[in-house]
């Protein structure tokens, strides 16, 4: 067989790997939960309330809350292996999952903080790199082998971002170590920022310089998904998506999964 007929053409099936994060209560969890027969892993006490049931009326499952990163692995593992009627594994969330990981490299060295690790000098986060790529290489089989949809939900922050061409500026960004949350980053065919619709203007009845903010739409602002970054937002796409689409809530709860698929489907 030669090289060329080694070779293929055309864009691969492999199923959408996202990440979509927002500050509490922007509706992540509503979203995932709109995907196909889910199934969610809890990583921390405070993620969101996993629903029953989606608007579509299938079952939402739930893993729970994991207490160790080895439970994480076992889990993916069981779903890649077993006969069973999940589309979509969403891992809740990124910075959770961070807390199992560094407990897991501290225990294995014996110490209370990561810096401390494999006597220190930064191998602790050595160590802990390795074991996310392990977990994300798991969420590449549970993908590619089982053709599972893989979510992945995270918390927003914002953060000063040194631009080495101009002043330094504020962005929004996936809350968690950068050599934690990069690697997921790179990962993902799509990173979503949820947030509101909003403007800004002056405060007329103010005696001194002062801005206010008005949500545009209702309940507080029309809530939309950013599919392309920006120098103030961390986002990306390879799926020719619009710049923006609406998310679920309340009277337009079509708009979770079935939004994206549409874009994303037109794009194959």
């Amino acid at each position: 067989m030669g090289v060329l007929d080694r070779m293929t053409t055309g864009r691969s099936n492999v199923p959408p790997r996202i990440i979509l994060y927002g500050q509490e209560g922007i509706g992540k969890t509503e979203w995932a939960a709109s995907c196909p027969n889910p199934v969610f892993q809890l990583t921390e006490d405070g993620a969101g309330e996993v629903p029953i049931a989606n608007y579509r009326g299938e079952e939402v499952k739930s893993f729970g809350i994991a207490d160790t990163l080895a439970e994480i692995n076992t889990n993916i593992i069981d779903l890649i292996n077993d006969d069973h009627d999940r589309n979509t594994y969403i891992l809740d969330g990124i910075s959770g999952f961070e807390a199992l990981v560094r407990l897991t490299v501290c225990k294995e060295s014996n110490v209370t903080s990561i810096e401390k690790a494999a006597g220190g000098y930064g191998k602790g986060f050595t160590m802990a790199q390795e074991k996310l790529r392990h977990t994300l290489g798991l969420l590449n089989r549970l993908c590619t082998e089982r053709g599972m949809i893989i979510i992945v939900l995270g918390h927003a922050e914002a953060s000063q971002f040194n631009d080495p061409d101009a002043v330094a500026y504020d962005r929004w960004n996936i809350r968690g170590h950068k050599l934690f949350v990069n690697p997921f980053v790179e990962w993902a065919y799509a990173v979503l920022f949820a947030k509101r619709k909003f403007i800004v203007k002056e405060d007329e009845t103010a005696k001194t310089d002062r801005n206010v903010v008005s949500g545009v739409g209702k309940d507080g602002g029309d809530r939309i998904l950013v599919t392309t970054g920006s120098p103030n937002i961390v986002a990306k796409n390879r799926y020719h998506l619009p710049s923006t689409m609406q998310m679920p809530y309340r009277d337009r709860l079509s708009y979770g999964w079935e939004e994206f698929e549409k874009h994303y489907l037109a794009s194959r």
